[in-house]
């Protein structure tokens, strides 16, 4: 963060004077930005503390017994402790990012289920843990051998993790399945899950195999090969893709504009897409210009955080990047973005591209757009 550092204790400020409590995110963000490491340990209570606490160059001790996620991270590593309770832990810590996606999945065919569970793994979901029932039904998709069944499986799965705003770690989950699963008409009506799921993991030329299974003259398919062109586009814009896409634009701005069975669904996904595809200089059709200024409801955020906002457009403005992504990641934590409001989601793009961080703008507006829960099929 560098020379940012005094601009960081501005927006600290303003974060105080809006009310927030957090007191934990004080202390390591004083740390960091000031080198004072406070007498006594913080309380930390999320994996942003820590990160932070960690970038500050201070080590942590392993006693977080008052705080039960960052507890899990030392405990999911402990040998000797109990199957369940250290396979739960293991759980949260892999959704918390400290356990790689492959490590999970790994962990979770292992884990003992009964055939009756595999069978009906919603069922026997309600009566385990959310890591155990990630697990069965992970293992009810290896247990399906029909592709119909398969794909119902791994889009019950999708649902289930998208249901907990965790869409990036369940399609990271999911990636092999989506892989293995062949385009066939019996398993056409998941293709928008499975498409995103593939896109997500940058398997683009995957996704568009979909498009085989898919009718252009279909009014239910319309919408998903409309997905996979803008979203395999954004993913991985090849001049074949781009050749494409402004179609894809235009179909969604005409299909918003004109009554027709896929008019709302349109002006929904215009609603949340228009702000962050305008965030990334993309630019929408004229029918389409309203969207760059719509905003989607998103989760409430506790305080107001306008004040935060107005902090991170103006470090932007002077190239303090740094500041930028403290500011972001206080706009974000405990939401992400495709459960934030569009215009946050937006303003924090537009604040990353400002500072020459194109990158991490594009995987925030893909995550996004891949993982909000207005989907066709999924």
């Amino acid at each position: 963060m560098g020379g940012d550092l005094a601009g960081a204790d501005l927006a600290l400020d303003v974060l105080r004077e809006t009310g927030e409590t957090d007191e934990t995110f004080f202390a390591t963000a004083t740390a960091l930005t000031q080198g004072i490491k406070p007498k006594n340990e913080p309380n930390f209570a999320s994996a942003l503390h820590v990160v932070m606490w960690a970038r500050a160059g201070y080590a942590t001790s392993p006693s977080w017994g008052h705080n039960a996620q960052l507890a899990a991270i030392v405990f999911a590593r402990k040998e000797g402790a109990a199957p369940a309770a250290r396979f739960e832990a293991f759980g949260v810590a892999a959704r918390l990012g400290q356990i790689s996606a492959n490590d999970w999945l790994t962990a979770a065919l292992r884990e003992p289920f009964k055939a009756d569970q595999k069978d009906d793994p919603e069922e026997a979901a309600q009566k385990l843990s959310v890591a155990a029932g990630d697990a069965v039904h992970l293992q009810a998709i290896r247990a399906r051998t029909l592709p119909a069944a398969k794909a119902s499986a791994i889009v019950a799965l999708l649902n289930r993790g998208q249901a907990r705003n965790e869409f990036p770690f369940t399609a990271k989950t999911l990636a092999a399945d989506a892989q293995a699963l062949a385009p066939l008409p019996e398993t056409a009506w998941a293709a928008p899950a499975l498409a995103r799921i593939l896109i997500y993991n940058k398997n683009v030329d995957r996704a568009e195999q979909w498009l085989k299974a898919l009718s252009a003259g279909s009014p239910s398919d319309q919408p998903v090969i409309n997905q996979i062109q803008l979203y395999g586009w954004l993913r991985d814009p090849t001049p074949a893709r781009a050749q494409r896409v402004q179609g894809a634009l235009d179909w969604l701005a005409d299909t918003a504009a004109k009554p027709g069975p896929n008019r709302a669904l349109a002006n929904r996904r215009l609603t949340h897409e228009g702000p962050v595809l305008a965030a990334l200089e993309v630019t929408l059709p004229p029918a389409a210009s309203w969207a760059r200024d719509a905003d989607s409801p998103g989760i409430a955020l506790d305080t107001d955080h306008g004040a935060i906002q107005q902090a991170m457009e103006m470090a932007a403005g002077r190239g303090a990047s740094g500041e930028v992504i403290l500011n972001a990641a206080i706009l974000l934590q405990g939401q992400g973005a495709a459960a934030a409001r569009s215009q946050v989601t937006a303003t924090v793009i537009r604040a990353l591209r400002a500072v020459n961080l194109k990158h991490e703008a594009k995987a925030l507006a893909l995550e996004a757009l891949l993982g909000a829960a207005d989907r066709p099929g999924g």
